[in-house]
């Protein structure tokens, strides 16, 4: 519903998904991402409360039933419908710049034979009734779906060629003439599974409303291109994306912007800025302040007291009742996964050197590694084992999952593996025995890039797309010892930070190669990294128990230096909307404000207190380990404890993680793993409160 009480009737719409993933011809790698892409695309069309469309889909069709299909689709209609075409697939162009569309039996050197031509598909838009047309294009040379498209018209007028007969049609294409789509014309095979960039950020902001940026209730379609766009560009692929739109009578509306999802996910998503203005309006109770350190001119930073009232709990009248309830005052976790199952190590021997939860959409997945043997694939809320990957030749030392769903590891034989799906079949990224990687990190959402660490203090960067080693970084060569241990990149990938053992951060450009800042900001070991959700800030933590902040528009000098005291830094993490700073320590867990350097809170006092490792479910609640083997879920605006589960671990957990159903937490110790669910039973009822 729109601000002012109105919304419009979005009328009749139809939409036709064409989606050609395989190929008879050999020339023609087949494409990971159209299925998938169609799937997404035609989910979120469909959605009665989204989109609305009725929606038609043609999965690796023939170039004549694609013929076919779009005169079909485009018969009979009536000229106040919306219609929309959508083709994923790839995109050829003959010697004279005419852009064809490739179907499953396309023959490379038949393309006016056995493709479907883009002027073909405009000649049947034009004899359509339908007054308004929306064309999308994901494809390679897809922009040359707008230049005319019929031999010779190289000097059409591109406006009167492509409207056409209807009253408003909008062309979306994914790249230029000349340019290939994410995965388009790729012959390698090696394309990411995950849906090509554009489509993924048509689909994210429709499917989550933040295309809707003026909060009108609806989305337009430039809403949703200029989306798209800038979801493209975040990720720094090498395309393009286009617009055209031509004798419209106002917008079009795509899609409604859907409402906040459900409770469990997304309550409170607008809370946290909300609650830092009633905060500073309010005066709560104050302990003493605590001391923050700024950076001073000279070359070290400048202890000065931080300002007051600091609050130790963040509570205001005005945010009662609290969002969530719970009832019972226990709970005991569902099950265990029996990663020890054939091993013969000893319990107090034994380690967990690996967890990594698998990003991709669907079912919860998680890898682990134990006493450094081969990686072990979980189904974690059934508690089924998948897969046990073979082949390592030594100990795997590192593992982490690429955003599409492959894990990639390494072993301290040297040999980095890249298990791709969807048969989990290995790939050798490199075979080094003199530079085994104890620490590996990808790069951002679309998770191109992966650094490896050397035993010298050297990282190496590759392309996981296409292999190529895109980056040496030199060790630190300011003395000490250089060896890395903390490595993070940031949201985009286009920087990678770097933590020493003796307490220095590097920043170094990705796309430049040239480093940005070295800081000599603790006095030990960089334990953790992290950016911020949009990549404006970077917080380190050190067993010199501090914590740095910079911005990351101004990398030479630190923001704030915290000094967190207590036990050391293991943990920081920036809540999902990046306006706290959780960092968490073997004692505690602090709330900082990254804006003003307020420590805001800490939570919870004797056994049952907070300790790292801990999790944000979401930017109001965080989950974390105590002392005594337990979870603790924490109202972060009050900075109590509102539900503890216990019966597991015997002792404090070494790794936890809210699964992506946000039901379910995981944790791993010595003494085994468990899964808890924080929503069955009914133990646990959310509650969705819109904050004015």
């Amino acid at each position: 519903m729109r601000p002012d009480g109105h919304e419009p009737s979005l009328g009749a719409r139809s939409a036709l998904v064409v989606a050609v993933s395989s190929y008879t011809d050999p020339g023609l790698a087949r494409l990971r991402a159209p299925a998938r892409d169609a799937e997404a695309l035609g989910r979120v069309l469909g959605t009665p409360e989204i989109g609305g469309f009725g929606v038609r889909e043609l999965l690796d069709p023939t170039a004549q039933e694609i013929r076919h299909g779009i005169d079909d689709f485009l018969a009979e209609r009536g000229t106040d419908e919306l219609l929309l075409v959508y083709f994923s697939c790839h995109g050829l162009l003959d010697a004279r710049g005419r852009l064809y569309f490739a179907a499953t039996d396309t023959n490379k050197g038949r393309l006016p034979s056995t493709g479907v031509e883009a002027g073909w598909l405009l000649e049947r838009l034009d004899e359509c009734r339908a007054r308004r047309q929306v064309i999308i294009l994901d494809c390679c040379f897809s922009g040359a779906f707008a230049q005319g498209a019929k031999a010779g018209d190289r000097d059409v007028d591109l406006g009167a060629r492509i409207v056409g007969h209807g009253r408003g049609r909008a062309v979306l294409t994914a790249s230029r003439s000349r340019e290939y789509s994410f995965e388009g014309e790729s012959l390698t095979g090696t394309a990411v599974p995950s849906g090509s960039v554009f489509t993924t950020g048509l689909v994210h902001g429709l499917r989550t409303g933040a295309a809707d940026t003026d909060g009108d209730g609806l989305i337009s379609v430039e809403d949703a291109f200029d989306h798209a766009a800038a979801y493209v560009a975040e990720r720094g692929t090498d395309q393009t994306p286009q617009r055209w739109l031509f004798g419209g009578e106002g917008r079009i509306w795509l899609a409604r912007a859907p409402q906040v999802a459900t409770p469990a996910t997304a309550a409170l998503l607008r809370w946290p800025g909300q609650l830092r203005r009633r905060v500073r309006r309010s005066r709560p109770t104050v302990d003493t302040p605590p001391s923050v350190t700024h950076p001073g001119p000279g070359s070290g930073p400048v202890t000065v007291p931080a300002p007051s009232p600091v609050p130790t709990r963040v509570t205001t009248p005005a945010m009662e009742p609290a969002p969530w309830s719970f009832s019972g005052d226990r709970s005991r976790p569902e099950h265990s996964l029996s990663v020890w199952h054939d091993s013969n190590v000893p319990e107090d021997e034994r380690r967990i050197t690996g967890m990594a939860l698998n990003p991709e959409s669907g079912p919860s997945e998680v890898a682990f590694t134990v006493d450094g043997g081969p990686p072990q694939i979980w189904e974690p809320v059934e508690g089924r084992h998948l897969k046990t990957l073979p082949g390592q030749a030594g100990e795997v030392l590192a593992i982490t999952y690429a955003p599409w769903g492959a894990l990639i590891i390494s072993c301290d034989d040297g040999t980095i593996l890249d298990w791709e799906r969807p048969h989990l079949k290995p790939r050798v990224l490199t075979r080094d025995p003199a530079h085994p990687a104890s620490r590996i990190a990808r790069a951002g959402r679309h998770g191109l890039l992966l650094a490896a660490d050397g035993p010298d203090g050297s990282v190496r960067v590759w392309n996981t797309y296409t292999g190529e080693l895109t980056h040496h970084i030199d060790s630190d060569s300011h003395g000490g010892d250089p060896r890395i241990t903390a490595l993070v990149f940031a949201p985009d990938g286009g920087v990678l930070a770097m933590g020493t053992r003796t307490g220095a951060v590097r920043v170094v450009s990705m796309t430049s190669g040239k480093q940005l800042a070295r800081t000599q900001c603790h006095g030990g070991e960089v334990t953790s990294l992290a950016f911020s959700p949009g990549g404006r800030r970077l917080a380190a933590g050190s067993v010199d128990r501090s914590v740095v902040l910079w911005d990351t528009d101004r990398w030479r000098k630190p923001r704030y230096v915290f000094p967190v005291g207590g036990g050391r830094v293991s943990r920081v993490a920036f809540c999902p909307e990046g306006e706290l700073l959780g960092v968490g320590t073997n004692l505690d867990v602090r709330l900082l404000d990254v804006d003003d350097g307020r420590h805001l809170a800490t939570l919870g006092q004797g056994p049952g207190r907070a300790t790292a490792p801990f999790d944000f479910v979401h930017s109001g609640l965080l989950a974390a380990t105590d002392l005594d083997g337990g979870v603790g879920f924490w109202d972060l605006r009050t900075s109590q404890q509102l539900f503890r589960m216990a019966g597991g671990h015997r002792t404090r957990p070494e790794a936890l993680a809210v699964l992506p159903d946000g039901g379910h937490v995981i944790t791993a110790g010595r003494d085994g793993v468990w899964v808890w669910s924080f929503r069955s039973g009914g133990r646990m009822t959310y509650y969705v409160w819109e904050l004015l």
